[in-house]
């Protein structure tokens, strides 16, 4: 089954910080729990030039959880963006 689409409306990004020569990105929406990150992988330059023209952005993606050194994580994967 695919992961169920949820969508964050008028998301203000905040550090956004690019991965792997700026491939990927995490970052932090305003008002979200520090526990959740966020990422995006494959267009992080993309979305980063979209957010210095946009005061807030509507965000799709899904909920996973991510393991890393024995930490676990959640995080949301943003599929897709808009204005």
């Amino acid at each position: 089954n695919p992961e169920p689409l949820l969508s964050i409306r008028n998301a203000k990004i905040m550090g956004f910080k690019p991965m792997s020569e700026g491939q990927h990105a995490r970052f932090q929406v305003l008002g979200a729990s520090s526990k959740i990150k966020f990422i995006i992988w494959n267009r992080a330059s993309e979305l980063e030039n979209f957010i210095t023209k946009s005061d807030s952005i509507d965000l799709f993606g899904y909920l996973e959880e991510n393991v890393f050194n024995n930490t676990s994580t959640i995080q949301f994967v943003v599929t897709d963006y808009q204005s």
